[in-house]
């Protein structure tokens, strides 16, 4: 029986087996039919690859209804996987092996894409296939990558003498202004300051003259 894998029936598959903050990065539609089988064990599998591991959809063939059911769902984290690469010239196969949560897991799934792809269970079979390749190389390639180290600034002196900043220039206060009312204002009299030659005179160096007593004369007879 054939099986068509739309994007949309893709999306909801990964948004019920994805986790929060994952992010998917490619899928593709595998086939698993051994020789020695007998056409008995036909198994197909839609891989999606995510930035943290690979997950398996698996179906299997229903015979009495003619059709493919979903069967399983197999989990492998990239620290656990060991080999995803696509290998052929003319058929194309994802090789597959690692380590699942609850048994290892190992396949070499035929990927369809007859007809340039026009009659493939997927849109761009093949280059899914690639993707979950690269996924692989890429995830695997991280741990020995050096990650960058960031710029130091330049070291600088323990007791660095700095100048004072400098102060701004200040500009110069104006004296205050005495206020002098108009002439002609209501209510103000000037008085004129004393004339120098209304004070009395003084002279330096001689002490002045205490004033004498006046004593009247006795009259004379």
């Amino acid at each position: 029986m054939y099986s068509y894998f739309t994007e949309l029936h893709v999306d909801l598959l990964a948004q019920a087996l994805l986790q929060p903050g994952e992010r998917r990065i490619g899928a593709t539609v595998g086939r698993y039919v051994p020789w020695w089988g007998l056409g008995w064990v036909n198994e197909t599998y839609l891989v999606i690859a995510t930035d943290r591991r690979i997950i398996l959809v698996g179906h299997k063939m229903a015979w009495l209804h003619q059709a493919t059911k979903l069967t399983s769902v197999e989990s492998l984290a990239w620290s656990g996987v060991q080999e995803a690469r696509v290998t052929g010239i003319f058929g194309k196969k994802l090789r597959l092996r690692g380590q699942g949560l609850h048994r290892p897991f190992a396949r070499k799934l035929r990927i369809p894409n007859p007809f340039f792809g026009l009659l493939a269970p997927m849109a761009r079979n093949v280059d899914g296939a690639r993707t979950v390749a690269q996924a692989y190389q890429a995830a695997r390639g991280l741990p020995a990558a050096a990650a960058p180290q960031p710029a130091l600034p330049p070291a600088q002196p323990a007791f660095e003498q700095q100048s004072p900043p400098a102060q701004p220039e200040l500009a110069p206060i104006a004296a205050p202004q005495a206020y002098l009312p108009p002439v002609n204002a209501p209510g103000y009299a000037s008085v004129p300051p004393v004339s120098q030659a209304a004070a009395p005179s003084v002279r330096q160096g001689i002490p002045p003259t205490p004033p004498r007593s006046f004593r009247p004369r006795p009259p004379t007879s």
